[in-house]
This record gives C-alpha cells, structure tokens and sequence, in this order.
C-alpha cells in the first residue's frame, strides 16, 4: 500500500499534534497547512480540515477547494456524534466526510479509510 499523503488543517496546536501523530503512525505522510499555504503544500491525497461553525462551512470549503482537488474530511466540534445521515450532512456540505469532536483514532482512521475510498 502507498502512504498517502493528508494535509492536515487543524488551529488547535494540541489536535493538530494529536491528529498528526495518529496519522503518521497508520502509515500517511502528514504535512500541516493553513487554509491560505494549502496551494502550496503541494499534491495531496485527502485535506483533514477543522471548521469552527458548520454555518461558515460552505465559504471555508470553497477555499479549500480552490486550493486544492483533494477530497476534504471535516471536523468540527459543533457536528452532531452521531448524525441520523452522515453520508448527507458530507454531501450538504460538498465534502467527503464529516467527523464531529472529539473524536478517538479508530473513529478518525475510519472516517480517513472511507474518505480515501
């Protein structure tokens, strides 16, 4: 399997740390951005991005999107655990996934393996 390679959008410095750790140790490569350095960070495979309020979720996606053609999981603390259709909450907000905080590693690394798929 080739390590694929996550930038990972995350202003919570202990998240970000946490996320990357996790990341790393499941085998992707792992390069932290911010939503204006994501053109830059180069080819990616997925964008793990946080999102303070699914209200402004729709310009913050946009932007990622412009950035870059990755597929984007994102997180927020004001998504629901466990929604009814998290399949259309991720379609709603023109993503691959949705993953409410916090989270544990199974949960994200499944949320990661589906939005790679």
């Amino acid at each position: 399997m080739t390590p694929s390679t996550i930038a990972v959008v995350e202003p919570d410095d202990l998240i970000r740390a946490l996320l990357e750790r996790w990341l790393t140790e499941a085998g992707h490569r792992v390069c932290v951005a911010t939503p204006a350095s994501l053109s830059q960070v180069g080819p990616v495979d997925l964008v793990v991005a946080s999102v303070d309020s699914p209200r402004q979720a729709a310009a913050f996606v946009r932007g990622v999107q412009g950035a870059t053609a990755a597929p984007v999981l994102l997180t927020s603390t004001r998504f629901v655990q466990r929604p009814a259709d998290p399949g259309r909450l991720a379609r709603d907000m023109g993503v691959r996934e949705v993953l409410g905080k916090p989270y544990d590693r199974a949960t994200l690394l499944a949320a990661v393996a589906r939005a790679l798929s």
